[in-house]
């Protein structure tokens, strides 16, 4: 898939970016996290996610390798944003079945 039809796919709030010389798929996650997506590019369908922790200092805290394909990337990717969102502690949960 090619970077241009995978931010289609994925939507706001995603973005381009370069990191380390290649064209990645980019999202900050308020001024705390941002998701750096490597690997889109034509014929390829396994996908690599760094999640980097940017305060109180920098550092990789999440490296997810061979996503398979952009479905299961664009649900990973949404796990993340809740995980370290901190979005549950931000929702209702009347009920969840595990």
């Amino acid at each position: 898939m090619t970077l241009k039809k995978m931010l289609a796919y994925l939507g706001e709030p995603y973005c381009t970016t370069q990191i380390d010389g290649e064209d990645v798929v980019y999202r900050k996650l308020g001024d705390d996290f941002e998701f750096e997506v490597s690997g889109v590019r034509p014929g390829k369908s396994k996908y690599s996610l760094y999640v980097r922790q940017l305060h109180p200092h920098e550092e990789i805290v999440g490296i997810y390798h061979n996503i398979p394909g952009a479905e299961a990337l664009k649900d990973l990717l949404g796990y993340c944003s809740v995980k370290y969102g901190n979005r549950l502690n931000q929702i209702q949960v009347e009920r969840e079945e595990t």
